[in-house]
């Protein structure tokens, strides 16, 4: 995994390995028994090249790293991590995760951090720090017990690796996604460039998501019900009337670009002028010198089949006295 991903440190990659992150709904590949598939999480360097430099480097550099004691534990001493970056879980996905837990059980560890009893809700110890799809299904297909790794982390580790387990997957949604970078930002004092460093992505890819915290309600309830694309969402966010827009997208079914292209409709709409480009330099000293020789106002309009010329006059008598002067009229 380390020669796929990038950005990551080795700490953190290392607790990820550890965990199971990078492949954390996967079953482990075995003989074919639930022995050997347990055996095999005992000795595998189960969680994603992903987190890194946090945690599992030991503080001696010239130490080697232990490896994670994996231990099961009553389901009931689990509890979610409220400042998760996930908030939704599709069902489908779950439904089969359930299925297949209770063939085989839950094949890699959740990773936890232990709590104090001040935090701890319903006799719970431990939080969730990733694998809480897995947690779900385990309860829902009746585990009583479930394996776990504890770390030692603080709220940025916790929050840093939500982030890249569930990016790395592919399983945040755009505004979850956008959120968890701007907490990171705000209460962590991360840059976008540390963020993407740590994610493997590119800058721009994370500052474009951070935008979308700048959307409406309603195209922030649409882009997390997946009713909009992330591309919709950054046509909303130069709309004049984003919240218009969004319901014509939905009511329409429309594509980024025709979204895109209603901005710019609108936009014209709004000021005509907006894109009109400008007279060239010739053409406005000709304007004024039409005025200063005749006395009135000379608006020329040229293009590639040639063009016009209005004079601009005030009243009638202006213009009889323009029409005269051109020989149209008697004085």
């Amino acid at each position: 995994m380390s020669g796929r991903k990038k950005g990551l440190g080795r700490g953190l990659s290392a607790l990820m390995n550890d965990a199971g992150l990078n492949d954390a709904d996967s079953p482990i590949k075995t003989d074919g028994t639930i022995s050997d598939a347990k055996t095999s999480l005992e000795t595998k360097s189960a969680v994603p090249d992903s987190v890194s430099n946090l945690v599992d480097a030991p503080k001696d550099p010239d130490s080697p790293r232990q490896q994670p004691s994996v231990q099961n534990v009553a389901i009931s001493r689990l509890m979610r991590n409220s400042a998760q970056p996930r908030k939704v879980f599709e069902r489908d996905k779950l439904d089969d995760l359930i299925a297949s837990i209770q063939q085989t059980g839950v094949l890699q560890p959740i990773l936890v951090r232990k709590i104090d009893s001040q935090s701890a809700q319903d006799g719970a110890d431990f939080q969730i720090v990733a694998g809480e799809r897995r947690w779900r299904a385990a309860i829902k297909a009746g585990l009583t017990s479930i394996p776990i790794i504890i770390r030692d982390l603080s709220d940025r580790d916790v929050l840093e690796i939500g982030v890249i387990e569930n990016v790395q997957r592919a399983d945040l949604n755009p505004l979850e996604e956008a959120l968890a970078y701007e907490r990171l930002i705000k209460e962590f004092g991360r840059t976008q460039a540390d963020i993407a460093t740590s994610i493997g992505k590119s800058r721009v890819h994370v500052a474009n998501t951070v935008r979308l915290t700048g959307l409406t309600e309603r195209g922030r309830e649409l882009l997390m019900g997946g009713k909009i694309t992330a591309g919709h969402a950054r046509a909303l966010l130069v709309a004049t009337d984003p919240d218009a827009l969004a319901e014509a997208i939905i009511k329409n079914d429309w594509t980024v670009r025709q979204a895109e292209s209603w901005v710019r409709d609108d936009k014209s709409a709004r000021n005509p002028n907006a894109h009109k480009p400008g007279k060239p330099a010739d053409i406005k000293a000709l304007e004024q010198r039409i005025r200063d020789t005749i006395g009135y106002a000379a608006d020329i309009r040229h293009g590639a089949r040639g063009g016009e010329i209005r004079l601009k006059y005030k009243d009638l008598d202006h213009m009889e006295a323009l029409l005269a002067r051109m020989g149209l009229l008697s004085s």
